[in-house]
């Protein structure tokens, strides 16, 4: 016979593999239904010979009850163990389970459905219950690593835009810009100590070295600071750059010597030459330029009828006119102004324009005529 647990053929009462007692094939081999009564309408199973043992199918045992009729009654066996389900209603059939189902069932009079030993797992022996996500960890890794990576962007930013505003203005102090008209307060060079005390005026003798004026003996006021009236008289002034870089200077007169924008009159940048007019009692700060009284100063001599940038007095530098005008750079706008004096009041100008290629204009006597980055050529 063969074992209904394991399958070995042996002889005898209990399997030598798993120790399983004996049963006679003719009482385990198919289900056998119990005699139904005929009021109840169920058609009654017949009973058939039992055919050769087949351990696919599961065992069944033959018992009787108290009246001594015979009783099926399904026998279920696990690992050596035999499982005896309570007895089945009249009329049903309890379905077969495989023997070594990893799932024993029992069936449910109840509901008429197989339900899970009780005791047993929830899920079927031998598997695993499933992992658990971690949904939550793993979007919450997300989450930070994005708001890390956007605060370093941040800061990347921020140190970018500084070096950025840096460099212009360390580029904008060095004079190393592009031409353009800047009406705000304008940046200060410091200049080198002169050897001489500033608030004095001095005897140069010679003064070769500038643009446009012959060599002769000249009252000089050099880069400094002056109290008109005090140190320095009132009147108009030629003013030379003297700065062998850039060759432009800067003025600047005040009211007062608070420092404030508030106390700020006038004050310019210029190429070559230009003219300021100062009142007692106001001061004067002088930048990479001198300053010449203009009862001392000969007309410009222009050379071939060539005009550099810079300040000319129409009528004496420079004969009343219709002259052409052309930007030195060509990729870069010139520019002209007129004005009626040397005041620097912005409501002394008569007209004023940045021009790309030759521009032509007409100049009257008593004007003061600027030409910035650009120049009139002689015949």
């Amino acid at each position: 016979m063969f074992c209904q647990n394991c399958g070995k053929e042996f002889e005898g009462n209990f399997c030598p593999d798993c120790g399983t007692p004996a049963q006679r094939a003719e009482t385990v081999d198919q289900w056998k239904a119990p005699v139904v009564p005929e009021e109840t309408q169920t058609p009654v199973m017949e009973e058939t010979e039992a055919p050769s043992p087949d351990l696919s199918e599961p065992r069944m045992q033959e018992a009787k009850d108290p009246a001594g009729d015979p009783v099926i009654e399904p026998t279920y066996t696990t690992g050596g163990v035999t499982l005896e389900p309570p007895q089945m209603p009249q009329g049903q059939v309890p379905p077969q389970i495989p023997i070594g189902s990893q799932t024993p069932q029992q069936w449910s009079y109840a509901s008429g459905q197989p339900t899970q030993f009780p005791g047993d797992p929830t899920q079927p022996i031998g598997q695993q219950p499933p992992k658990k996500k971690h949904t939550g960890l793993i979007v919450g890794c997300a989450v930070g690593g994005g708001v890390l990576i956007l605060v370093i962007v941040i800061l990347l930013v921020v140190s970018f835009t500084n070096s950025l505003k840096d460099a212009v203005q360390d580029q904008m102090l060095n004079g190393d810009y592009d031409y353009y008209e800047d009406y705000s307060e304008p940046d200060v060079w410091e200049d080198t100590e002169p050897d001489v005390d500033v608030n004095e005026p001095i005897d140069e003798g010679t003064t070769s070295a500038y643009p446009g004026l012959p060599e002769g003996d000249y009252t000089v006021y050099k880069s400094g600071m002056y109290k008109v009236g005090d140190t320095m008289p009132a009147g108009e002034y030629l003013l030379l750059a003297n700065d062998e870089w850039s060759n432009s200077g800067y003025y600047e007169v005040t009211s007062d010597t608070t420092g404030e924008l508030d106390s700020i009159i006038v004050n310019d940048n210029f190429d070559n030459r230009g003219f300021v007019q100062v009142e007692e009692g106001t001061y004067i700060n002088l930048q990479r330029c001198v300053a010449i009284p203009v009862d001392e100063v000969p007309p410009y001599e222009a050379e071939n009828g060539y005009y550099p940038e810079g300040t000319y007095r129409v009528g004496i530098d420079i004969p009343a006119g219709e002259y052409t005008l052309s930007p030195i750079d060509s990729d870069i706008s010139g520019y002209y102004e007129l004005r009626e004096d040397a005041s620097g009041d912005w409501d002394k100008i008569i007209s004023n324009k940045n021009f790309d290629g030759e521009f032509f204009l007409t100049i009257k006597d008593g004007q003061y005529f600027t030409l910035s980055l650009a120049e009139i050529k002689g015949e």
